[in-house]
C-alpha cells in the first residue's frame, strides 16, 4: 500500500487528497477565527470561556494540524481512515451542539455567550462544511482502502507450486495414456479386417 499512496491519477490520486486536505485546512482555519474571537474576547474580559466554543476551537486545531501532518507523514492508509471518522464525528457533535444554539433563532438565550450572534449564525455553517469534507474524507479513504486490498489479493496470488505443476502434468499424461488405450482396444484387430474383406469378395 505504501508504495502506491503517492500516485497521481484516479479517485484515490494525489491530486484529489490534496484538494481535500486543502479545503478541510482553510474552512478549519475559518471557524478557530469564528470561534476564536469570543474566546479571546473572554480572555480579555477576564470571564469563564464557555465549553461549546473551547471544543469547537480544539477541533479546528486538531483538523488543521492533521491536514498538515498529512503532507510530509505516509502511514497506511487505514490509519488516516480511522483518523478521519474520528474527525467527522467531532464535527458532527459541533455541528449538532451550534445548530440547536443558534439555527432556530434562540438569540436571546445565547446571546450572553457572543459577542455577535450574526457571525455565530454564520459559524455553523462553516462547521457544517467542515463536516461534508470530513466525511467526504472517510469515503475517500474507505475506497482508497478497498481498492488497495483488492490490487493487492490479485497481485499476491500464489503461483501454483512447482511440485504442483508435476502433479498436474503426470495427470494429464495418465489421461491421455488412458484415452489412447481405449481407443486402441475398440479398435478392429487385423483378423477382424481380413476377414471382412474376405467376406465382402
Amino acid at each position: 500500500m505504501i508504495d502506491g499512496y503517492w500516485h497521481d491519477g484516479g479517485f484515490g490520486g494525489r491530486i484529489v487528497r490534496t484538494t481535500i486536505r486543502t479545503l478541510q485546512f482553510a474552512f478549519a482555519i475559518i471557524v478557530l477565527g469564528l470561534y476564536g474571537a469570543d474566546l479571546g474576547n473572554a480572555t480579555k474580559d477576564g470571564v469563564r470561556a464557555n465549553t461549546n466554543w473551547v471544543y469547537a476551537v480544539v477541533v479546528g486545531c486538531l483538523s488543521a494540524l492533521t491536514c498538515i501532518v498529512h503532507c510530509f507523514v505516509t502511514v497506511k492508509r487505514v490509519l488516516w481512515a480511522a483518523w478521519d471518522w474520528v474527525l467527522l464525528v467531532l464535527w458532527a457533535a459541533a455541528f449538532g451542539v451550534f445548530a440547536s444554539m443558534y439555527v432556530e433563532d434562540r438569540n436571546t438565550r445565547d446571546a450572553a455567550d457572543t459577542t455577535s450572534v450574526q457571525r455565530m449564525k454564520i459559524a455553523v455553517w462553516i462547521t457544517m462544511v467542515n463536516l461534508v469534507l470530513w466525511f467526504a474524507s472517510v469515503v475517500h479513504a474507505v475506497v482508497w482502502c478497498i481498492g488497495a486490498r483488492r490490487l493487492t489479493r490479485r497481485t499476491n496470488k500464489p503461483e501454483p507450486s512447482r511440485v504442483e505443476q508435476g502433479q498436474a502434468q503426470v495427470e494429464e499424461v495418465e489421461m491421455a495414456t488412458h484415452i489412447g488405450s481405449r481407443v486402441g482396444s475398440e479398435a478392429p484387430s487385423s483378423d477382424t479386417l481380413l476377414a471382412t474383406g474376405v467376406r465382402e469378395k
